[in-house]
Formats: structure tokens, C-alpha cells, sequence
């Protein structure tokens, strides 16, 4: 019997958690695979309680509060399946996502034994969310990639909600950075990149995105500098002078969405005009990383009320 470990983050949001936690424990046509759900408290006061939980499920406080990279870090390394898959704490998965994703893995190393490559895997899958502009649900199935440069142009493949892959690939390409309180899955992606990562895509809509918290600005701004440094060219990690400026762009763009949801217009449209400028396009994202629909089912639009209705 295999064994996949889910890693859901937790941080003052108990009744999203315990969401989370159901929607995992709801996936089913596993095969040979059971789950451990690794629920990692991130300091929340009051500490989170999961009373007569499903035995499968196991709960790790850290003693100061640290941030989702510290948490997920924490999950991963007390994880013992072949597999890990995150989920955020204020998300849910559907009916099928963990099957078909591990079907979808399975493919990719066939594939990749074929083609007689190397390098780590990851397997994503389309999702229910917000559009930012109307706040009406719409659906996403993101495309697959397989470049340094596809990868350092933005997290379109919404990984805290729908990343699998191998336990070994964090031996690899290592842990999350710590230090970043924000954009750390982008600069992880950049590394499982350069590692001779690729990127696929299981054909499933499998999971229901709540509205994103859009953070702090200055944690944003402090987080995109910290990764210039590490990737700027010249460097030991420099990047190629292509996937600088994507990367560049895709930066620019979160600083000034960042600015402009803080009000803070001409800042924003800098750093909008500067994105733009890196990467001409017409289309806000730095390409065109989905499919999009508006046809969304009346039990996944029930199951998205009943998270903005009760979020904590």
C-alpha cells in the first residue's frame, strides 16, 4: 500500500481547516494508495483542536507563528508518503482530484522513461476561482510547462491548492525559503525549473479556491526583491537574460497589483506600466496560462458559498 501525504497549513482559520481536512478525507478510487493529512498550526491563537479526527489525520503546532513556507516546510519534512500534496487551509478539493493526479503522475514517468529523460515531476489541475475583476466564479485549467522560462513568469498552476508530486523531489531541489513571507512558491518553481523540472497537467477541475488575502505591499515588495537578488544575472543562480525579464515582469505585476489594492495608484501603475514595458502583451497575466470558463455547476458554486459564508 503506497502512501500520499497531504499538507494543509493553518493559521487562526479552524473551521476552514477542518474543510480542508474533509474534502481530503471525501477523495476516494485511490487504488493502492492511502492518505496521511499532515495538519500544520501555524501558531494560532487559540491553538487549533481537531477532537475525534479521522486517525489518519495528525496535527503539528509550531511555536511561533512563521509563515506558510515554515509550515508547509514543517509538513513536509514529517511526511512519510512516496507523494505530498498541499492544500491551503481556506480551499477544498472535489471528488476525483487526488485519483486523477495520481493517474496523471503515473503517465508523466512513463513519458519521461520513454523519451529516456530525467528530472522531477510535478502534476497540477484546473481549479474553481474568483476572476479578481467581477468576483464571479469561473473555472481554470492551466496549461503544462516545461521551461525556465515559462516557469519564472507567475504561479498560474495555483500550487498550495493542487501540487503533487514525489517526496524526493524536495531532496532534490530542497524546501521552500523560509525567509519569504510571500511569492514563495514562485521561487521554489524557479528552482524545480532549473533542476530540469516539468510542469503537467491532470484534465480534472479539482479543487475551489477561495478569494486570495492580497497581503501586505511591503511584504510583497520585500519578498520580489529578495528573489532579484537570488536570480539576478551574473550571479551564482543568475538567470539567462530571457527569463530575467519575464521574471522581472511577472514581479512588477505583483508589486503593482499589491499597490493598487492598497490604494496606492501611482506606485501601482508604475509598476504596472514597467511589467508591460518588460513584456509587451495584451492580456494582464504575463501569458496565457489557462482556459477559462463561466459554466460552473450548482453544487461547486454550493460548496463555494458555503467557504466565503464561513471562511474561519
Amino acid at each position: 500500500m503506497g502512501l500520499v501525504s497531504i499538507i494543509i497549513p493553518v493559521f487562526n482559520r479552524p473551521n476552514g481547516a477542518l474543510r480542508a481536512i474533509a474534502s481530503v478525507l471525501g477523495q476516494q478510487d485511490l487504488g493502492a494508495y492511502d492518505l496521511e493529512i499532515i495538519v500544520v498550526d501555524d501558531c494560532s491563537e487559540p491553538p487549533l483542536e481537531l477532537r475525534g479526527s479521522d486517525p489518519r489525520v495528525h496535527l503539528l503546532r509550531l511555536d511561533r507563528n512563521s509563515g506558510a513556507a515554515a509550515a508547509r516546510n514543517a509538513g513536509i519534512r514529517a511526511a512519510r508518503g512516496e507523494f505530498v500534496a498541499l492544500l491551503d487551509s481556506d480551499d477544498v478539493w472535489l471528488a476525483g482530484k487526488l485519483a486523477a493526479q495520481l493517474r496523471a503522475m503515473a503517465t508523466a514517468k512513463i513519458e519521461q522513461r520513454s523519451r529516456g529523460t530525467k528530472g522531477p515531476i510535478a502534476v497540477v489541475c484546473g481549479f474553481y476561482c474568483p476572476d479578481r475583476r467581477s468576483g464571479r466564479l469561473q473555472w481554470r485549467m492551466p496549461v503544462a510547462a516545461a521551461s525556465v522560462a515559462e516557469l519564472v513568469s507567475g504561479c498560474w498552476y495555483n500550487p498550495g491548492s493542487t501540487l503533487l508530486l514525489r517526496r524526493s523531489v524536495y531532496d532534490s531541489v530542497g524546501l521552500l525559503d523560509e525567509t519569504l513571507r510571500r511569492l514563495e512558491d514562485l521561487e521554489w518553481f524557479i528552482r524545480f525549473a532549473r533542476a530540469g523540472g516539468r510542469l503537467h497537467v491532470a484534465p480534472v477541475l479539482g479543487a475551489v479556491v477561495a478569494p486570495s488575502n492580497s497581503g501586505d505591499p511591503d511584504v510583497i515588495v520585500a519578498s520580489a526583491c529578495a528573489i532579484e537578488a537570488q536570480f539576478r544575472p551574473g550571479g551564482v543562480s543568475g538567470l539567462r537574460e530571457v527569463e530575467w525579464r519575464r521574471l522581472q515582469a511577472y514581479l512588477s505585476l505583483e508589486r503593482g497589483a499589491a499597490f493598487l489594492r492598497a490604494g496606492d495608484w501611482v506606485a501601482g501603475g508604475a509598476q504596472m506600466l514597467t511589467s508591460f514595458a518588460l513584456k509587451p502583451r495584451l492580456q494582464v497575466s504575463v501569458g496565457r496560462f489557462w482556459q477559462l470558463g463561466n459554466d460552473v455547476p450548482p453544487e461547486v458554486a454550493a460548496v463555494y458559498g458555503g467557504m466565503v459564508t464561513g471562511v474561519r
